[in-house]
C-alpha cells in the first residue's frame, strides 16, 4: 500500500535543501507551493522505503544539514518547526 507524507516548512530554503537531500537518498520529493502551505510530498510504502524509515531519515537529515528546525511528526505529515525559546 502506498502512502504520501506531506512535509511542511516555513521557508523555501529549507524545502529545497531537505528535498534535494532526500532525493539524493532515493526519495521523490514533489514541491508544494500553495497559498496556505509550503513544502513537498513524498510517496512511501511498506516495501523498499517505509514511511517510518522516511520520517527517521528526515530527522537525521535535519541534524546533518544543520538546519535550525525540529521535525514535528503528525498523522501523515511532518512539520519542520523552529525550536522554542
Amino acid at each position: 500500500m502506498s502512502e504520501t507524507i506531506s512535509v511542511e516548512v516555513a521557508r523555501y530554503r529549507e524545502r529545497d535543501l531537505l528535498g534535494k537531500a532526500l532525493e539524493e537518498r532515493g526519495y521523490v520529493a514533489r514541491p508544494v507551493d500553495e497559498i496556505a502551505r509550503l513544502g513537498f510530498e513524498i510517496d512511501c510504502d511498506d516495501s523498499a522505503k517505509s514511511c517510518d524509515e522516511l520520517l527517521h531519515e528526515m530527522e537525521l537529515l535535519v541534524n546533518e544539514l544543520g538546519t535550525p528546525f525540529i521535525p514535528q511528526r503528525g498523522d501523515g505529515f511532518v512539520f519542520l518547526r523552529p525550536p522554542s525559546n
